[in-house]
């Protein structure tokens, strides 16, 4: 088994897709046998980590020029301690760190790239493996220059990820219907706007519709304000971040997410499996993710008529719609939490054929 540092962020609760994802693969190689620990600025997945035997370090990793040499510093004390076998990086700062430690020690590097939108993570070249969360978002780095006999691809998965465990007790919300829901981080690039618009269109022809949209972020204000010039205002319902998306998801006529730029979203294999019926924009791994228009329909992104049209045909065809919920929970495998755990396993071992915790003659 290996000795594994995943370097992130922090560990807070707040629907970050990007710690969700590392969460789970911690989550899931510590399941499996791995010795895992978990380096970071902290936050509320602390407790998570602790009960599931996950090791958690502080690690400050602010780019500040007086804040770079005390992250080298304490970075270098915790491998010095762990001794890992791989250290595992879902940030550019904390690739920088081990890459500029390995020398001193004996690991191996890994990059993830789970974001298309950070460019930043070009970066991330310097490791000995990267990981891409699609096959879109591989191919888009291998052009923007990283070296592709370095690049591998593994999917997402949430499926059997404890991380549930934490959320509430999904008791359904009482929602207005027909409703269509969204769970994203109020950012432009998750097409809010678009999608504000598209569904005033919605109500023209289905007059009784409630649009909710769940999640947090620095353009809620800006989003809140379309909103109020519509007609359709009252029906258009910010909840804010819940740990209780689920719920929503459940009790949705419709789940849409309306991404300008997207790469693997976890809440897309949510709400497959949840069994809802999904409309999604064809954007970085969303049509991979989403079977290619079998498991929830697609459409281009900032075309706010195709999205109102798709909303349209989900809320008025129940034929349609049913046939969208099923094709959502077909083909659900690949997503469970111990295939992406053995398939990251794989590419370790490209890297470390004998780990600390195998004796070479056992191997």
């Amino acid at each position: 088994m290996y000795r594994i540092i995943h370097i992130l962020n922090d560990v807070r609760n707040l629907g970050n897709g990007i710690i969700n994802a590392a969460l789970d693969i911690a989550c899931g190689q510590v399941m499996t046998g791995h010795d895992v620990t978990v380096a970071s600025g902290g936050g509320e997945y602390e407790e998570l980590l602790q009960t599931l035997g996950i090791h958690h370090l502080l690690l400050d990793q602010r780019r500040s020029l007086g804040n770079v040499p005390k992250a080298l510093y304490h970075f270098n004390a915790i491998v010095s301690a762990q001794k890992p076998d791989i250290v595992h990086c879902h940030n550019m700062t904390g690739t920088v760190l081990a890459t500029m430690l390995k020398p001193f020690h004996f690991y191996s590097v890994v990059g993830h790239l789970h974001s298309l939108h950070q460019r930043s993570s070009t970066l991330m070249r310097v490791a000995d493996r990267t990981i891409a969360v699609s096959k879109e978002v591989a191919n888009e780095f291998i052009k923007l220059g990283l070296p592709a006999h370095k690049m591998r691809f593994v999917e997402n998965a949430v499926i059997g990820s404890p991380r549930y465990a934490i959320f509430g007790t999904g008791t359904s919300p009482e929602l207005d219907q027909p409703s269509i829901v969204t769970v994203a981080g109020m950012f432009q690039r998750k097409g809010i706007p678009e999608l504000l618009r598209a569904f005033e269109t919605v109500t023209r022809v289905v007059p009784n519709a409630s649009l909710y949209l769940l999640g947090d972020g620095p353009d809620i204000g800006e989003f809140k304000q379309q909103a109020a010039a519509l007609e359709s205002r009252n029906q258009i319902h910010f909840q804010g971040f819940s740990r209780d998306f689920q719920a929503y998801m459940r009790q949705s006529s419709v789940f849409v997410l309306a991404s300008r730029l997207d790469s693997f979203p976890l809440v897309l294999i949510e709400a497959r499996e949840m069994g809802c019926a999904i409309v999604g924009t064809k954007v970085g791994g969303v049509p991979e993710l989403l079977n290619y228009g079998k498991a929830g329909l697609l459409v281009s992104p900032m075309d706010e008529k195709a999205l109102s049209d798709a909303l349209i045909a989900v809320l008025t065809d129940p034929e349609m719609a049913m046939a969208l919920r099923r094709g959502a929970v077909e083909d659900l495998d690949r997503f469970r939490l111990e295939n992406m755990v053995r398939n990251i396993d794989t590419v370790y071992s490209e890297l470390v054929p004998h780990p600390r915790g195998i004796s070479a003659d056992v191997a």
